[in-house]
């Protein structure tokens, strides 16, 4: 079959990127074609709009080497339909469409039905979009409800997520894997790169620059002797002692790979560091319960998982020197369980 995903491909974040790579590969692998829609046709901006995210982009360090390896990879490893100036056009060319993984059904973003396949009357499918949260108001549930309802099939990333929708959509709604764990470490090796990796070193990726965080690996690798190396993402990062390191998609998992330690507040970082088996500590982003609450995702993974330890707290700190690396004898046996599963629901998905 022809297939199509929409997802997000104009946003440059490092597992957005990975998870279109991946659900694309497993799409392949199960012998269909398929092209990532470019989103961007169905993201319309005011001029005002476009000039502000740019002065953002430069003051966050976007438009530099970050952005020209995003630009590699896109080309390099994304199929990619940038081809179209109407809808009609798509519909022409696919068979099927198929809504990818990341937050693009979340209830804190303004609602955008092309991220719900809203455009097209054809076959629908969702492979593990997640919600981020297990709650949501009034208006998320009357703009959602009319489009999942004409879907031939849905999995969703959460139980969580799952829930929310099966209290006010008739569908059955599963829940799979993301996308980037239906790649094995042996798969991803394709998309690894080159790096500068001439000394041991621990690795961070955060999200939100957590003083609390930033302190700890900072003390801890100076108790161990350790170099740190963080991703550009955020101007404040020049102000801490650490090897500031450009990156994209490629260099993001060849760091994962070669790191001795990982320090993340990152879904996909800590993906790919269990892909890697590394010994890694997740800290949370949110307060537990608090408001836009999105600790759900990475708790319900590490519960599945079995190694809920390594998803930390600011009141935990203590505790991570004495915790055990995981045992990945025993995380990839229920993985690879859970990743026959999902490929097994989108092969169903799809040729159903």
């Amino acid at each position: 079959m022809k297939t199509a995903t929409a997802t997000w491909i104009f946003y440059e974040n490092y597992g957005t990127f990975l998870q279109a790579y991946a659900l694309q590969q497993a799409i392949i692998q199960l012998g269909h074609s398929n092209h990532i829609l470019d989103d961007s046709f169905f993201y319309k901006k005011s001029p005002f709009t476009i000039i502000k995210n740019r002065i953002i982009d430069i003051i966050k360090c976007r438009r530099n080497r970050n952005h020209t390896l995003y630009k590699k990879f896109k080309k390099e490893h994304l199929i990619i339909d940038d081809k179209f100036t109407s809808v009609d056009e798509i519909e022409s060319r696919y068979d099927a469409y198929i809504c990818g993984s990341d937050q693009i059904w979340s209830p804190y973003l303004k609602f955008n039905p092309y991220y719900y396949l809203g455009f097209t009357d054809k076959k629908k499918i969702a492979y593990a979009p997640s919600t981020g949260t297990g709650t949501c108001d009034d208006e998320y549930k009357k703009n959602v409800k009319p489009v999942l309802e004409k879907f031939a099939h849905i999995a969703v990333r959460e139980e969580a997520g799952a829930q929310m929708l099966s209290s006010f959509i008739s569908k059955d709604i599963k829940t799979v894997l993301d996308p980037t764990l239906l790649l094995t470490q042996k798969e991803w090796k394709k998309v690894e790169t080159t790096i500068d990796t001439d000394t041991p070193y621990i690795l961070c990726y955060f999200l939100t620059p957590n003083k609390w965080y930033l302190n700890y690996v900072k003390e801890y690798a100076r108790r161990h002797n350790k170099t740190v190396k963080i991703f550009n993402t955020n101007p404040l990062y020049k102000e801490l002692e650490f090897d500031i390191v450009d990156a994209g998609p490629s260099e993001f998992i060849t760091y994962i790979k070669n790191a001795e330690k990982v320090f993340t507040d990152s879904f996909h970082s800590s993906i790919f560091s269990i892909l890697y088996h590394k010994d890694f500590i997740t800290f949370k982003r949110f307060k537990d319960g608090g408001k836009k609450d999105q600790n759900a995702r990475i708790a319900n993974l590490f519960k599945k998982l079995e190694i809920s330890s390594h998803f930390i707290g600011e009141e935990d700190l203590a505790g991570i020197e004495t915790l055990e690396k995981p045992h990945y004898n025993n995380v990839e046996t229920i993985l690879e369980k859970h990743r026959n599963d999902s490929k097994e629901y989108l092969r169903n998905a799809i040729e159903n």
